[in-house]
Parts: C-alpha cells; sequence; structure tokens
C-alpha cells in the first residue's frame, strides 16, 4: 500500500494565506459597517421658520431656562470687585483700569478699555460684550 505524505504549508505561505483571510475580513466589516449605520429619516420634516432678526444685532443672547443673564458692567463707575467680575480681569488689571479712568477722566467709548495696560485686543475681545461706558 501506498503512504500518502502529508503536505504542510511553508511558512510564508502560512502567512500570506492568515494576511489574506485577514484582509477579507477587513474588507468584508468595512462594507457591510456602513450598511448597519443608522441614518435620520428626513422625509416628511418640515423646515423650521428661519428666527427673526433682533432688533439690536449687538445684543446678548437670551439665557436658557436655569442660566443667569450675563451681568453689564459699567467701566466709567465700577469699583474694583465689579471690575473683576469679567473674564480675564484680576485684580491687578481692575486696578489698572480705575487707575487710567481717574487719570484720563471717563471712558468715552468702550475700545478705549485697549489703551489700558495688559488689555489687548484679544483681551477685548473677550469682553467687548460685557462692558458699557452709559
Amino acid at each position: 500500500m501506498q503512504e500518502k505524505k502529508k503536505q504542510s504549508l511553508r511558512p510564508a505561505e502560512t502567512a500570506i494565506l492568515v494576511l489574506t483571510a485577514c484582509a477579507f475580513c477587513f474588507v468584508l466589516g468595512w462594507f457591510f459597517r456602513g450598511a448597519a449605520m443608522v441614518r435620520p429619516a428626513t422625509q416628511g420634516l418640515e423646515l423650521l421658520p428661519p428666527r427673526q432678526a433682533q432688533a439690536n444685532s449687538m445684543s446678548l443672547p437670551e439665557p436658557e431656562a436655569g442660566e443667569v443673564a450675563p451681568v453689564i458692567v459699567n467701566i466709567n463707575t465700577a469699583d474694583l470687585h465689579q471690575l473683576m467680575t469679567l473674564p480675564g480681569i484680576g485684580e491687578k488689571r481692575a486696578a489698572d483700569i480705575i487707575a487710567y479712568r481717574e487719570t484720563n477722566g471717563s471712558f468715552s467709548i468702550v475700545e478705549e478699555l485697549t489703551e489700558v495696560k495688559g488689555i489687548g485686543d484679544t483681551m477685548f475681545a473677550s469682553i467687548e460684550h460685557l462692558v458699557t461706558v452709559d
């Protein structure tokens, strides 16, 4: 009787076979992933009416329920503690604002804050909507 010799794969052939199987599984997974994703239904939905323009485009947004409305600080009358409620304004910058106000008189426009030492354009942009000179 003839004895059959069992053939085995070489290591390189085994590696190629395993990599091919992995690539095949990856492609199948990628293909079916898109089919399983939930997409929102858009049929029958009406567009919401556009928001009406606010009377003053520079006005602050209305606070959500539970939120506290931002406090507008008058930079001509505010004391040290009121100025320190502004973001990025600590005790030193608040004191500098008061010193500038005492030296140069009342601010006529809020943009004058950029003349105070330590308040640049970036800082001013972050507090501009929170200050007034009225």
